[in-house]
This record gives C-alpha cells, structure tokens and sequence, in this order.
C-alpha cells in the first residue's frame, strides 16, 4: 500500500455514490495525474485485485470528463473503448 493522499480520496468514496473527473486530452490519452488516479482506483475497487474489495464499491460510478481541441471523437472512443473493457473484467 502506497501511503499518500490517495488515502483521503478512498475514505471520500466510501460515502460517495460516484466520482467525477476531469482531465484535458494529451497526445490521444488523458493527462499522465488523470491516468494515475484511475489506475489506483481500479486497483483499490477490483474485485480481482484488491483486498479491500465491498460489494457495495461495485456500484460506485466514475464518471470522466474530458476536453481536448481537435473536432474528432476517435481520441474518446479509444479510451471509452479501453474503460468498457476494464468494466467488463477484461
């Protein structure tokens, strides 16, 4: 367990119902602190890789905003399509 102020925001999502989180698009991907965040959430509500796993966190949403300039959706159907496949269980 990494100790840090990831911390705060876990003990914050216990109570919440979902998470919001907004992120400019980089390079095709959301910010490198955005990615970060989400990949530690999923490793802390898993159920196939965390021990801190409730059947209660399996229906907290996250909920990602994203902004970026070009006129193209295919940079957020790419990562749409990347977070449907984790929500599946890959």
């Amino acid at each position: 367990m990494i100790n840090d102020d990831m911390q705060k925001l876990y003990d914050a999502l216990e109570q919440a119902d979902a998470l919001v989180l907004g992120s400019p698009v980089y390079m095709g991907q959301m910010s490198a602190q955005a990615k970060i965040v989400t990949d530690r959430l999923f490793a802390r509500f898993s159920p196939r890789f965390s021990p801190y796993f409730k059947e209660g966190n399996a229906k907290k949403k996250l909920i990602l905003v994203l902004t970026w300039k070009e006129k193209s959706l295919s940079i957020v159907t790419e990562i749409h399509f990347w977070y449907c496949r984790v929500d599946k269980g890959w």
